[in-house]
């Protein structure tokens, strides 16, 4: 079809070619040179930028550090003012454990006697009485308590159930008969104070031994910074020093005590 043109021939304008749009062109030397600078002045912002984070970060840091050297300080000022205190405290401590492990490690004595003194027959007499405590000291180990017997009584069978009432007696493990046997002709056993206990050659003398149980005795030391006070070794039942492993007891109530009789 062939265009016609309908407007008036006055208003008519040039005839406009239209031609077919231009190619892109290829960019040139200035354009690469441009986007360089571009990409140029990014990094240089990028890095300015990190470096001034990285400068606000290590000043937080420095500021926090300072903080807590400043409550480290005042920490340990009031660490100081309180070591007095502390150190009192251990030491009350050790103290305590220390006597605590003396009074339940140590031989009942009193105790033992006294159940002794309800299993000995009425006619029964004691000469010699003996206890010790083997083993055992201020370093540890385990303690054997034994007790030695010797007296008479009204006969062999007298002699047959002191054993078995003294094999009743609380703690007892063993009781060991040395001997048993009378008089004979000679003469009487006598007390410490003179008096006659056994009358001569009527009346059977024994010899026995009881044995305990063994009990561990734990290693007692002087806590620190104790001095001269502090607690160097074990003690006896009365507070005094306790007796050295296979002695007798210098206690009243755990000597060797002679001429003993039961009521």
């Amino acid at each position: 079809m062939k265009a016609v043109n309908l407007l008036p021939s006055d208003q008519r304008g040039a005839a406009k070619v239209i031609t077919p749009a231009a190619a892109p062109k290829a960019p040139t030397g200035d354009a690469f040179g441009a986007y360089a600078i571009l990409g140029a002045l990014a990094l240089v912002v990028i890095a300015v930028a990190a470096m001034v984070l990285t400068k606000n970060t290590i000043n937080d840091r420095k500021a926090e550090l300072a903080r807590v050297d400043l409550q480290v300080q005042s920490v340990a000022r009031e660490a100081a003012a309180l070591k007095p205190y502390a150190d009192f405290k251990q030491l009350a401590d050790a103290r305590v454990q220390t006597v605590q492990s003396l009074a339940t490690s140590r031989f009942d004595w009193e105790q033992t006697l006294r159940d002794l003194s309800r299993a000995l027959p009425s006619d029964t007499r004691l000469s010699t009485f003996a206890g010790k405590v083997a083993g055992g000291d201020a370093s540890g180990g385990t303690a054997s308590p034994t007790i030695d017997l010797s007296g008479c009584t009204g006969s062999q069978t007298s002699t047959a159930k002191l054993m078995a009432r003294l094999r009743a007696v609380r703690g007892v493990t063993r009781v060991s008969l040395k001997s048993s046997a009378k008089t004979g002709g000679g003469a009487a056993t006598t007390g410490a104070s003179g008096g006659s206990l056994c009358k001569k050659g009527s009346a059977p003398t024994f010899s026995l031994t009881l044995s305990f149980e063994r009990f561990n005795v734990p290693a007692v030391s002087a806590p620190a910074g104790a001095g001269a006070g502090a607690p160097t070794g074990p003690t006896g039942p009365t507070g005094g020093t306790a007796p050295a492993p296979g002695t007798t007891p210098t206690n009243p109530a755990t000597s060797a005590t002679q001429g003993v009789s039961t009521p």
